[in-house]
């Protein structure tokens, strides 16, 4: 959200002013009216506010931020299993599981005791 000014300023409006309903917060002056809808959309998404039809449900800012900060934690234990796959995808040679074994054939003889 760092990066949306207009969801920020929504936000901080919403937060100070806490409209109970849609039409209550476009009654309000000052909001970007162009992308309301998709503002209200990223808020929901991000775990600030609920829209229960026309009604709006608030989420402390705090709380909010923690569960965004524990999606962001689980993602990042899946870094490295998701570069390696990333790398695996970029390689063009292809990869075949095998076994060198270097010696004569006298290597695969069992050895005294081994059950046949």
């Amino acid at each position: 959200m760092g990066g949306d000014p207009a969801a920020l300023r929504v936000l901080a409006t919403l937060l100070r002013s806490r409209p109970q309903t849609l039409p209550e917060l476009r009654g309000l002056r000052g909001l970007p009216t162009s992308d309301l809808d998709g503002v209200l959309e990223r808020l929901v998404r991000s775990g600030f506010i609920e829209l229960s039809g026309d009604r709006i449900l608030y989420h402390a800012p705090d709380r909010a931020v923690e569960a965004q900060a524990a999606a962001l934690a689980e993602l990042v234990t899946l870094l490295p299993d998701l570069t390696r796959e990333w790398q695996r995808g970029g390689n063009t040679a292809v990869v075949i599981d095998a076994e060198l074994v270097h010696g004569h054939e006298q290597q695969w003889r069992p050895g005294p005791g081994t059950p046949p």
